[in-house]
């Protein structure tokens, strides 16, 4: 964090654990929304037909029913499971 000021060089360390202080509050924000999340799921292979993913197969389950699909992993790693040419019309937005 940058601040102006004296304190602006002054290093802040958080008292819990980052998963406490961001992915937990997340995960309840995203529950009382209705949203579903799984975790220790690896994406194996994306399904595409007309230019639109039909299916995500995980190492657990096959998922078709879904709103959108969001993933947060780079294009590299995305371009492993998901088709070249369905990939260069994905919208990327790095964080």
């Amino acid at each position: 964090m940058f601040l102006s000021g004296q304190k602006g060089f002054q290093f802040v360390v958080p008292k819990v654990p980052l998963s406490k202080l961001f992915v937990e509050p997340a995960i309840n924000y995203l529950n009382k929304k209705g949203s579903n999340i799984y975790l220790s799921e690896r994406v194996e292979s994306i399904t595409i037909e007309n230019n639109s993913i039909k299916e995500v197969i995980t190492n657990k389950r096959i998922i078709k029913d879904y709103d959108k699909v969001v993933f947060a992993i780079p294009t590299y790693a995305l371009s492993k499971i998901i088709k070249k040419e369905f990939l260069e019309q994905v919208k990327y937005s790095p964080i």
